[in-house]
This record gives structure tokens, C-alpha cells and sequence, in this order.
């Protein structure tokens, strides 16, 4: 079911192009799933002229991909944490299939790159642009009040709406709302 998911191919398609990446090599276990949602990702990438590997692990080995296998865990950690807060506020279950999952897992992978601070006391963000994320952080599903602009309203509408907090842009660092 994950080959045919176009969000989700699309978002690591972008990350890949956003990054710059043009030398790749995808490391992965041998689930079919998984593997021939790799395989759509390379095919397609590899018309834009990057050079992708795929390679498996072999069955039962998961332990020979330790760093691999450790950064998943500390990303199911903190989306279990953010999910059970999410849950919490609003009163209700979010399962993996609900639209606030994806938009979730997304938040959890760009908080990870923007506070989580390695070995070499930078995050992955300051090895990226050379320079901190900003500190301002709101919690994900939180409502907040968004501007309408001028030229988005009528003269006597209201400037600001409320809205939920769904994450940060990674491509432009706009709130997403």
C-alpha cells in the first residue's frame, strides 16, 4: 500500500531534490513494500539524471543497519510522544490512516533536524545552512491566530483567523497553518 501513496513518494522526492542530493544510496531490509516503494522513488529520480543504489540487508540482519535502526527509533519515539499529546488535546484517536498522521510525521522529522543536536553539538539543520533554526516553536495541532492579508480579504473581514499548527515548510521555513 505505501508504493501507491503519491504524498509520500512525493515528499522524499522532494527532500532529495531540496538537499541537492545527487548521489544516493538507499539502505533498507528486504520487506517487498518497502523495497518497491524505493524502487518507484529511484526510477523516478533517476530520469532526472541522479544516481541512486538500492541495497538490502540481508533477512534478519536488521542489527547490521544499527544507526539506521536506532535514528527510526528515536523518530518513533517522538511521533508516539507528539501523537499521544495531539490525542490528548483534542479529545479524540489519531490513527496512522487519519490526514493530521502524515502532516505529524512530517513535524517530527523537521523538529528532529531543527533542535535534535549531535555528536558534533550541531543539528542537522546547522550542518545544512551553517546557521541555527530559529528558536520559536509552537506545539503541532495547537490553534493559533493566523493574518489575512490586504489583498486576500475584504476591507471590513477580519485580519486575523484562527487556525491549527501543523508544522514548519521545510523548502521555505513558512508556518504551516
Amino acid at each position: 500500500e505505501g508504493t501507491n501513496d503519491v504524498f509520500v513518494l512525493g515528499q522524499l522526492k522532494n527532500f532529495i531534490r531540496m538537499h541537492g542530493i545527487k548521489h544516493l544510496v538507499f539502505k533498507s531490509d528486504q520487506e517487498r513494500s518497502l523495497v518497491a516503494f524505493l524502487e518507484n522513488v529511484a526510477a523516478d529520480l533517476r530520469k532526472e539524471g541522479m544516481s541512486l543504489i538500492l541495497e538490502q540487508s540481508p533477512v534478519g540482519e536488521s542489527q547490521s543497519n544499527g544507526v539506521a535502526e536506532r535514528q527510526i527509533q528515536a523518530v518513533e519515539d517522538l511521533l508516539r510522544t507528539m501523537r499521544g499529546a495531539l490525542m490528548h488535546r483534542l479529545q479524540t484517536r489519531i490513527v496512522a490512516t487519519h490526514p493530521l498522521f502524515q502532516w505529524l510525521i512530517l513535524h517530527v522529522a523537521s523538529v528532529m533536524n531543527r533542535f535534535v543536536v549531535g555528536r558534533d553539538g550541531k543539528t542537522a539543520f546547522q550542518r545544512l545552512h551553517g546557521r541555527r533554526a530559529s528558536s520559536k516553536a509552537v506545539e503541532f495541532g495547537e490553534r493559533v491566530f493566523y493574518y489575512i492579508p490586504r489583498k486576500l480579504r475584504a476591507k471590513m473581514s477580519l485580519r486575523w483567523r484562527l487556525g491549527m499548527y501543523l508544522g514548519v515548510a521545510s523548502h521555505s521555513g513558512e508556518n504551516l497553518i
